[in-house]
Formats: C-alpha cells, structure tokens, sequence
C-alpha cells in the first residue's frame, strides 16, 4: 500500500466514529506519513482525529493531543498552505483549545481556497455555535448540507443545528433536526445527547430518560462535568442552557 491508500484506510475508520475506529485510523494515517513525510493532508489527518478523541472523550489526555494537533496542523500548512484539509485540522483544534477567533479566521480563509468543502462551512458553523452566534452557525451548516447532504459524518452537521436552534430556545425545531441526526447509522453520543438534552428542556422526561441511556450506552462514562470541561461554549448563558436540560433528562454531575 502506498501512503494514499493508508491515508484512505483510516478516513474510513474515522468516520466510522467509534474509540477503537479512532484508534485505528490513527495507526493506519501514521504508517502514511511514514511513507510520504510531505503529504499535507494526512499531516493534517490526525489532528482531526484527535479532536474527535477530545471532545468525544476518548482520550485521557486531552491537553497533550491538542498540543500535538495543533503541531500537526501547522506542519500540515507549512507542507501545501492550499490544503483545505490542513486549514480544516487547525480550525478544529483551535475551536476546541477555546481560541474561537483563530478558528473562524482559518475557516474564512478556507472557504476562499475551497468553495464547495462542506466540512468549511460545517466548522464555522460549529465554531459560530460555541461563540454564542447561533442564526449566523444555522446559515453556514445549511451550506455545509446542501453541499454533502451524504457526507459520511452527516450526523454532525444535523446535530450542530439542532445545537444552534436549542441554543436559540426554538425546541421544537430543534428536536426535528436532532432525531434526524439520531437516525444516522453511525450517529455518535453527542447526537443522542443533544436530544436528550432538548426533551429535557421541554419536560418530556420519559424520553427524556431513554435517549439519556441511549447516550450512556455509547458513552458510559459521560458526565456534566466532562462537558463542561470540555466544550467551549464563550456564552456562560449557552452554557448552562445545556448543562440544564441534560441535567433534567437525567445525567449526572460526576
């Protein structure tokens, strides 16, 4: 195999979205950048995958997978500055170490080199969620929507606007798009969490109860505070608007 192909290998594995996929996808975008050191995409490659590894809580060391991320990225950049997946890699792993404006500035110069690149307008999505610019995060992941509707990671984009439209208050729109998320076959415990947490928000605690134990049978370790820790909400009201529905649907604190 060439590094090509093993780049392809562990996409495939990534976005299968499970801790041992990630795991492999790790290995597998390693031995590509054994082969070919230069390759800009697969530098950036795993700096995604460890966001996937921090925010979903598959790591116990959250801090020093940023850190080397954001090494990778910025090698990544410095091997083909034109790469929309290096600027991608770095916008991620900036969003999640809390520098929102980092982030939007790499998005906004990724969709100038790439147009079309969904996963562009997905991450100034999510990135505008976090900034507490939630109708302006809306507009950007339709984009990303109408660009990939079949995206292999389609569950994120769904999810982020259900996100965007509980932070907003607009619940039922919100459960719409967060059940369409949860449909997806490969649909992660974030999917599941945010509808948790909308139910939670409109009272109805007996699916409430289930779709918390949906999140817990993916993640069985998750806990408010981890969530806390961990997603950069800049706005304390978004914040605790979500701690407090997934507080109500069930979930613990510790």
């Amino acid at each position: 195999l060439d590094a090509w192909s093993w780049f392809q290998r562990g996409l495939w594995h990534h976005y299968k979205g499970t801790k041992d996929d990630n795991a492999k996808a790790r290995e597998q975008i390693r031995k590509a950048i054994e082969l070919d050191p230069e390759f800009s995409r697969a530098l950036a490659a795993p700096a995604h995958v460890y966001y996937w590894d921090v925010l979903f809580g598959y790591s116990t060391t959250p801090n020093e997978l940023l850190r080397e991320g954001l090494t990778l990225s910025r090698r990544a950049i410095a091997a083909d500055d034109k790469e929309p997946f290096a600027h991608f890699a770095m916008s991620r792993i900036s969003a999640l170490m809390g520098d929102l404006s980092s982030a939007v500035a790499e998005l906004e110069l990724l969709i100038e080199l790439s147009p079309s690149f969904a996963h562009a307008y997905y991450g100034l999505g999510n990135a505008l969620n976090f900034a507490g610019q939630q109708e302006e995060a809306i507009q950007q992941i339709d984009r990303a929507i109408r660009l990939n509707p079949h995206d292999p990671a389609i569950w994120t984009f769904m999810s982020g606007r259900s996100l965007a439209q509980l932070l907003l208050e607009q619940y039922e729109d919100a459960l719409a798009w967060a059940l369409k998320g949860v449909r997806q076959a490969n649909a992660g415990w974030l999917a599941y969490g945010i509808l948790a947490c909308i139910y939670g928000r409109l009272g109805r605690n007996e699916e409430a109860r289930r779709a918390v134990a949906e999140t817990l049978h993916l993640k069985p370790d998750l806990v408010l505070s981890f969530i806390e820790a961990t997603f950069p909400f800049q706005n304390p009201v978004d914040r605790e608007l979500f701690l407090d529905g997934l507080r109500k649907a069930g979930l613990l604190e510790e």
